[in-house]
């Protein structure tokens, strides 16, 4: 790890001094969430914002290292401006600590900090620094005026240390207290020498998952990121618990249509995407909710909306892995009508043939007594939420040639069966 005056800005100096394979890649994302500027409450109260000052320290893991990395922060759900004071990355060492050493400041077109105009992100200049394929990392950010509605995460695991003053190099905070929240910051680049096929997992919470506590991988992408860390492919987690296909919700997401473009295609060096939405759509229509009646989803508005995922990334040249959805008998969602609607969409997953590529979670997690349940080994308790065990299950039935890098195109990759 570079010493502070050892490090690097300028993107002149790490560029010439390195070749032009060197590209950015995506290595990690929490794709933001909070209250749209259209909607004016938010529609869960099991959901509710806060309003926090201080340090904030996240814990992250990378699929991959570089050579040089960068921060991309997100104030896109709120209408004021977000004033940071300063920044930093470093190594995790144990809880909030950062290894001796390795915290260093991160800058904003040169200076310690910015304001970041509501409903915009930011970049932090490119820093020299080298970090190895599944490390582990601390984010910290100093917020300097008061940040409003920044959506609380329900996951008990995903945490953000908080302290009252800049402590962005501090390797021990102090006085902190912890809470469950969405990050602001919402991605890591790093700059790699190697070809690196980049995979996007557009989800909700199956895709997001709970972390592992053993293994420290979050659900089935972050599994599958480390089976594939050896073959140089990154996978970046995108999923919202609760996110829907169609319908956009407060701290939910918008909907995958509508940010599409904000949280998949904007992932630098991104060669493949894999779908795994519309079981929200599904178990939350058919019913009441409040004063109205949401009427039963129609399988084919989710199956046009996939359609047009698909064309979407055709469009970049990005094909797309198509997934079915799991089981739900005996959850929340369980209803005959609902189901009739899960198995049309899997009917159309499996047998269109309109995804460069299918994975049929359906069939591998499905109870073989009652195919509408979900396996009792792979269930977490909910009967809709894969355990750890599921997880590790449904990244195993990705075949590592599916992402292998061609030689014979710098930066491409091919779908190999």
């Amino acid at each position: 790890m570079l010493s502070a005056p050892q490090i690097e800005y300028s993107w002149h100096n790490i560029h010439r001094r390195r070749t032009k394979e060197c590209r950015w890649v995506g290595v990690w994302q929490s794709a933001p969430s909070g209250v749209p500027s259209d909607l004016h409450e938010i529609d869960d109260l099991s959901y509710a914002p806060v309003s926090v000052q201080g340090t904030l320290r996240y814990k992250v893991r990378i699929a991959q290292g570089g050579i040089a990395l960068r921060l991309r922060l997100s104030n896109e759900y709120r209408d004021d401006a977000l004033e940071i004071g300063a920044a930093s990355i470093g190594v995790l060492d144990k809880g909030f600590d950062a290894k001796a050493g390795s915290l260093v400041p991160l800058r904003f077109s040169g200076q310690s900090g910015m304001v970041v105009p509501g409903g915009a992100p930011a970049v932090s200049d490119p820093v020299d620094l080298h970090f190895n394929a599944q490390a582990d990392l601390l984010v910290s950010l100093f917020l300097k005026a008061p940040a409003r509605q920044l959506a609380i995460d329900t996951r008990e695991d995903v945490r953000v240390a908080i302290g009252g003053e800049d402590q962005t190099l501090t390797e021990h905070m102090h006085n902190l207290q912890t809470i469950a929240a969405r990050p602001i910051a919402s991605a890591i680049h790093v700059l790699r020498e190697q070809r690196t096929p980049v995979i996007a997992v557009l989800g909700d919470s199956i895709v997001e998952g709970q972390i592992d506590p053993l293994s420290g991988n979050q659900g089935w992408p972050g599994f599958l990121s480390e089976r594939l860390a050896a073959e140089s492919v990154s996978v970046v987690n995108t999923g919202i618990s609760g996110n829907r296909l169609l319908v956009s919700e407060s701290l939910r997401g918008r909907c995958a249509l509508a940010r599409l473009d904000q949280d998949v295609f904007s992932i630098p060096g991104l060669t493949h995407l894999v779908v795994s939405e519309g079981v929200n759509d599904i178990g939350r229509s058919g019913s009441q909710s409040g004063e109205s009646y949401v009427p039963l989803v129609d399988p084919s508005a989710l199956i046009t909306a996939l359609r047009q995922i698909i064309a979407r990334a055709h469009l970049y040249s990005v094909p797309v892995i198509g997934t079915t959805l799991l089981p739900f008998a005996d959850s929340d969602y369980d209803r005959v009508d609902r189901e009739r609607v899960r198995a049309r969409v899997n009917r159309w997953v499996r047998e269109s043939e309109e995804f460069d590529a299918v994975i049929d979670f359906d069939s591998i997690m499905a109870d073989p007594e009652k195919p509408t349940r979900l396996r009792s080994e792979y269930d977490s308790g909910d009967h809709f939420h894969p355990s750890i065990e599921g997880h590790k299950a449904m990244a195993n039935a990705f075949h590592r040639a599916f992402f292998r890098a061609r030689k014979d195109q710098p930066g491409g990759s091919a779908l190999d069966f």
